[in-house]
């Protein structure tokens, strides 16, 4: 049965890797990211279930350092200011402990399941056929003139940068050996281009620069590529910020520079194990020194390691530069070693990590770009494993072992999205019993009561708000919508509380601190 079974474990990987760029739900009001963050927790379980039954649980170098992410991303939810919000995430982001769990899942799934050449290169191929799909749903948005800035039904039209920065190196490796597939290119390229994303640019620019001197056949012409490669980038980078490009989409990233600098003291005030996973919005707003950017929250540095490190705090900084330390050493030891020529995926993986990682170094971890690239990640490190599979579980810890990850991907990869579904249909009260620790539906809940008139349903209302900020709602909206609601009840205690929460949040929302100021003279 069991070798019955790895043909399809090993197809697995890129059944996911396809469905990443180009699964959205249209009926869902989160029809971009949600759907995409639920592959990754029910895919990476299916991924983990499988391979763990299949292959074993071996990784290597890789086994403690992949401990100690996992363990410093769950310590980081025990301590969090907001548990509930880094457990599940907030809506649009759920940038939460299960995601981030899951790219591990994701990354052990395919180091033990795409064990064959072939199996790694189909899984590349998927990716790549699934991001042109994007480019060209991309190329039409552009064309039709909506939305204003195309996303290729990502959301957000960085995602789309991201993915890209990530597939143009994995084609141009292909590129290298077999000119056909720079009809791949064409696509991918115009994508990036109409996405106008300055961050994908640089990326997909330094995986494809990278690729040189990773095929090349000489130490001493390695180190010199490495360099030129490193000049164009800079060249790049500086034809970038020195150009009418600095300003495009109406962003010089002057913002940018102040939240980093903002983040900082942020950081310096809890080091060891951060503010726990999504919960930047919750506390950004303290130490927020100006305006950035006029009627938005941000909840976001905008910078991967900074992100890192107030999520996470050092212990999970050194947690993932240890994992991604010995992984890429690793795999470019390999890459440079004679027997790599038959392993023309690790090189392409190697040239993708560097595009991503330099697309977010403007930007930020998000499951529908940074779930591919950790599922990319076990792949390469599924060659240097080796074709063989390590001591098989026997089936009763197979049965043990799947039975959790089974419950996780219906509970928190199925549900969440038949409860958004429900919210869109206007029935808030069913998402909150299907997805009760998401605050979003409870504010919508609340939203619906607050339309009465009635004393009992704006009670109603009151409670459910604050229940929603009892699971970590950092919206400074919601706080003076309960603000509005206590009021209407006669509590104005509790509604002045509410509008100093909304001003905490936003200190720069006109609406808060007028209501604030309203209140204060009652």
């Amino acid at each position: 049965m069991r070798n019955a079974s790895r043909p399809a474990g090993e197809a697995l990987p890129a059944v996911i890797a396809i469905l990443f760029p180009i699964l959205f739900i249209p009926t869902l009001t989160d029809a971009y990211v949600l759907p995409r963050a639920a592959l990754a927790i029910a895919g990476g379980c299916l991924l983990f279930g499988w391979g763990l039954v299949t292959s074993g649980p071996r990784l290597g170098l890789l086994g403690p350092a992949f401990l100690a992410v996992a363990g410093a991303a769950i310590v980081a939810t025990l301590f969090s200011i907001s548990p509930f919000l880094s457990f599940v995430g907030s809506y649009g982001r759920y940038e939460s402990l299960l995601t981030r769990l899951s790219y591990l899942a994701l990354f052990a799934g395919a180091a033990w399941l795409a064990r064959t050449p072939a199996a790694r290169r189909w899984t590349l191929t998927a990716f790549v056929a699934g991001c042109v799909v994007a480019s060209l749903e991309a190329i039409f948005e552009a064309a039709t003139g909506y939305p204003p800035r195309p996303d290729g039904n990502l959301g957000q039209a960085n995602l789309l940068g991201a993915l890209l920065a990530m597939a143009i190196p994995i084609v141009c490796s292909r590129v290298l050996r077999s000119p056909l597939w720079s009809v791949a290119l064409i696509p991918l390229v115009a994508g990036a281009v109409v996405s106008s994303s300055r961050s994908g640019w640089l990326g997909a620019i330094a995986g494809a620069a990278l690729l040189l001197p990773l095929v090349a056949t000489s130490n001493r012409r390695r180190v010199l590529l490495l360099a030129g490669a490193a000049g164009a980038l800079a060249i790049v980078l500086g034809a970038i910020a020195f150009s009418p490009l600095a300003s495009l989409n109406g962003d010089t990233g002057a913002a940018r520079l102040h939240v980093w600098r903002d983040s900082l003291p942020l950081i310096a005030a809890r080091p060891l194990t951060g503010y726990g996973e999504d919960t930047l919005g919750l506390v950004l707003g303290r130490y927020q020194t100006g305006d950035w950017e006029p009627g938005a929250t941000f909840d976001r540095v905008h910078q991967s390691e900074l992100d890192l490190l107030a999520a996470q705090g050092v212990l999970g900084f050194a947690a993932c530069t240890w994992l991604f330390g010995v992984w890429v050493v690793t795999c470019w030891r390999r890459a440079w070693s004679r027997s790599a020529r038959a392993e023309p995926e690790l090189v392409a993986v190697l040239a993708a990590w560097a595009g991503y990682l330099v697309a977010v170094q403007l930007n930020f971890d998000w499951v529908p770009a940074t779930g591919p690239l950790w599922l990319l990640a076990g792949v390469a490190w599924a060659s240097v494993l080796g074709p063989q599979p390590s001591r098989r579980l026997p089936t009763w810890a197979g049965l043990v072992a799947i039975a959790p990850l089974a419950a996780v991907a219906v509970g928190f990869g199925v549900l969440p999205v038949v409860a958004d579904q429900s919210a869109t249909r206007g029935d808030p009260t069913a998402a909150t019993r299907l997805d009760p620790l998401q605050a979003r539906y409870h504010r919508l809940w609340a939203e619906q009561l607050a339309s009465s008139a009635g004393t009992r349903k704006l009670a109603e209302a009151s409670a459910q708000l604050g229940r929603a900020a009892e699971l970590g709602e950092y919206d400074a909206t919601a706080y003076i919508e309960l603000g509005d609601v206590d009021g209407r009840l006669g509590e104005i205690s509790a509604a002045r509380a509410a509008y100093a929460k909304a001003v905490e949040l936003n200190p720069y929302s006109a609406i808060a601190r007028e209501r604030l100021r309203q209140s204060e003279g009652k």
